[in-house]
């Protein structure tokens, strides 16, 4: 996640999941091709192992494109909003708010502990940065730009 813009009536937050869906989709992609290394090139008997390498292998590479969410999350001082749009191969989704409902900024920890993502905090409802948890670190950064922007206001 990252900062795109960061100006006294305006803050940008950009999560793009690239490099995780990346591996991701190579490893599916390693799975199919010795897979098919095997059937076709060694002869290989088609068993349960070799379907299942083939079906695990196609799952990891349709999965990424199906589930890969690009959001950007922006707080604008003119406009007194704050918007999260959610763009993917398969969806795309957007959410206003007014910008005064913003309550805090908390990071949602995965039960796991090694995962975690940013979420705005309003009076009714919970809105993650993210589609899903990543591990990569700097939630503690952007969580400072977050509650220095609402508290200058």
């Amino acid at each position: 996640m990252r900062i795109l813009s960061h100006t006294p009536q305006r803050l940008v937050i950009e999560h793009k999941p690239r490099v995780a869906f990346a591996i991701m989709a190579g490893l599916g992609l390693a799975a199919v091709a010795g897979t098919l290394h095997g059937l076709l090139i060694l002869r290989a008997p088609l068993d349960a192992g070799t379907v299942v390498g083939l079906v695990m292998g196609f799952a990891c590479l349709i999965g990424p494109a199906l589930l890969y969410r690009e959001t950007t999350t922006t707080l604008d001082r003119a406009s007194g909003r704050v918007t999260w749009r959610q763009r993917g191969l398969t969806s795309v989704r957007s959410e206003a708010a007014k910008l005064e409902q913003v309550r805090d900024v908390v990071i949602a920890r995965h039960h796991d502990g090694g995962a975690s993502r940013v979420c705005l905090v309003f009076d009714d409802r919970t809105r993650p940065l993210m589609f899903g948890f990543h591990g990569m670190g700097g939630n503690d950064r952007i969580q400072a730009a977050i509650r220095g922007f609402i508290q200058s206001h």
